[in-house]
């Protein structure tokens, strides 16, 4: 009988994009959880979904170390029984979703004991009847019983357990219930849940591997801390001849409240600095502009081993800037994770130019700053730093002889 806890999580949600990668601690959500719940008792596996919305997700996963499977999108109950159907009726899961962070495997181990003390093919926590807080959610089945079950609505592909009994007596039962624990949000569906519990998990002395009693009863005395960002935060992309002229103008106007040239220079700038290949990276929120970078096609060339020129192509990460309103909510890491993304799905390099003073956030999203020597800027002389992201190390050392001659 093998045990296997299965933590489901994507990037493109529809409350809350992007959000297994916001920070807590320093770490990505989900390496947070991951953490808490890592155990020599059980494989732990993130299942997420092969669209290519998961493309850079699934490649910080690979940096984090973290064992992973890519399956459905939509149909989340598939996802699980891919993963699965090399596994044996009897074999225990463990469903976790990325949302809830302060499960643990203290949690985990309490389900998994009292599913087998109990002779249960399934058990779940639920605040309304086990008096356990929103967020601390674990469900455990034989894995039978989620093969057996054969309804196949809406709610059961994406929920996977929708149509498994949840009533008193398949509840996980926990000792020393406390009242206010009903009370307690510690789930993140919004942008201001997150960033309620950054503020008291980074602000205050709580550790990582923390029980989640201790952080609940630390949440429950900051009732006080409170934010209001519940709005829908909209990201889309486009190619250059899809703006139409009204967009360009916001674009410009955002662009324009951090580098002050005017809008009639903003304009012009845009458009004869744009070709028809640019991605355009727009962040709304209450359907307002309010985050915007572009992603331009270009290419370097360097010398080979042979002495020949070759060229390479790679994405110029320009432009990147969120309304001053903004700036201190973490829409910045919402929008840059979803700008990594569409590097990765292009699959080449990009790079960009920064100051001394944001590199360290381009360095807590995954980019690597190149050193002098590997290149050469054709057509400008700065002091500014040149980071790369999605670069192959290999490719300097088999291939480069030279400096990388690159216009930027």
């Amino acid at each position: 009988m093998r045990k296997l806890v299965l933590l489901q999580a994507r990037s493109s949600s529809s409350r809350l994009p992007q959000k297994s990668l916001l920070k807590i601690k320093n770490l990505p959500l989900i390496g947070f959880i991951y953490k808490r719940i890592k155990s020599k008792k059980y494989k732990v596996v993130v299942l997420t979904s092969k669209d290519k919305s998961d493309d850079y997700f699934s490649s910080v996963l690979e940096y984090l170390k973290i064992n992973f499977f890519r399956g459905s999108l939509k149909n989340v109950k598939k996802r699980f029984l891919s993963y699965t159907k090399e596994y044996d009726d009897n074999d225990i899961i463990v469903r976790l979703t990325g949302d809830n962070i302060l499960v643990n495997r203290k949690i985990i181990d309490i389900s998994i004991d009292q599913l087998i003390k109990r002779n249960k093919n399934y058990l779940y926590t639920n605040p309304k009847l086990s008096g356990l807080p929103n967020g601390i959610s674990v469900e455990v089945f034989r894995l039978n019983h989620l093969r057996s079950n054969k309804s196949n609505s809406a709610s059961d592909r994406e929920h996977v357990t929708y149509s498994f009994e949840k009533k008193l007596e398949n509840t996980v039962k926990v000792k020393k219930v406390k009242k206010f624990w009903k009370n307690t949000d510690c789930t993140i569906d919004y942008l201001d849940h997150y960033l309620k519990l950054k503020k008291i998990l980074d602000n205050q002395k709580i550790k990582i591997n923390d029980d989640w009693e201790i952080i609940v009863d630390r949440i429950s005395k900051n009732k006080k801390i409170k934010f209001n960002i519940r709005k829908k935060i909209k990201l889309v992309t486009y190619y250059n001849y899809q703006l139409s002229n009204s967009l360009k103008l916001k674009i410009c106007k955002l662009k324009d409240q951090t580098w002050r040239y005017g809008i009639q220079s903003q304009l012009k700038y845009f458009n004869d600095n744009s070709s028809k290949s640019d991605l355009h990276n727009l962040m709304f929120y209450e359907n307002k502009l309010i985050g915007y970078t572009t992603l331009k096609k270009k290419s370097f060339l360097y010398q080979d081993k042979k002495n020949k020129f070759n060229k390479l192509y790679y994405l110029l990460f320009d432009s990147f800037v969120i309304k001053k309103k903004y700036r201190k909510m973490n829409f910045a890491h919402i929008l840059i994770s979803y700008d990594n993304n569409k590097i990765f799905n292009k699959n080449i390099p990009a790079l960009l130019l920064c100051e001394n003073k944001i590199i360290n956030f381009y360095y807590n999203h995954f980019w690597k700053k190149l050193p002098k020597k590997m290149y050469s800027l054709m057509n400008k002389k700065t002091d500014l730093n040149l980071m790369s992201l999605n670069l192959n190390k290999n490719f300097y050392k088999k291939k480069i002889s030279s400096k990388m001659l690159i216009r930027v």
